[in-house]
């Protein structure tokens, strides 16, 4: 698995959804019906400036071995971050109604939250690099 594209991918998906919800958390809030009350905005854009940050740093550590002693604390955060966000959106689907942006976030979280735990719990990069073995498969 090409680490370098699996970073790169998730700081963009998360930076996309970061920073509308930072700077469009009104239209967001009225794309799922939602009523727009005081607290409820800054909340969006508060979460969506976290995953804007969080997108930082996966852009800025793709060029690591991910996978690794070094930056296995990057790695289970993304898993933690993409698990948890996976299944909260799950949860959430049926109460929005099938909406196709939360199916399409859902979608990227659980692709996601896949890679990750792959990388934690497989044979990831730094895994393969170190035992000097080659991955298997395709």
């Amino acid at each position: 698995m090409n680490t370098r594209i699996v970073m790169a991918s998730s700081a963009a998906f998360l930076a996309f959804v970061g920073l509308s919800l930072t700077f469009a958390p009104h239209e967001i809030l009225g794309l799922f019906g939602a009523s727009i009350a005081d607290p409820i905005p800054l909340l969006l854009q508060i979460g969506g400036g976290s995953l804007a940050g969080w997108a930082m740093v996966n852009w800025t550590a793709r060029g690591l071995i991910i996978g690794g002693i070094d930056s296995r604390p990057l790695t289970l955060g993304n898993l933690v971050h993409f698990v948890a966000g996976t299944f909260a959106l799950g949860k959430a689907i049926p109460l929005l109604g099938v909406q196709p942006v939360a199916v399409a976030v859902l979608v990227g979280y659980g692709l996601f939250a896949a890679c990750f735990g792959y990388l934690v719990f497989g044979r990831g990069a730094a895994c393969v690099q170190a035992s000097g073995l080659r991955p298997s498969g395709p």
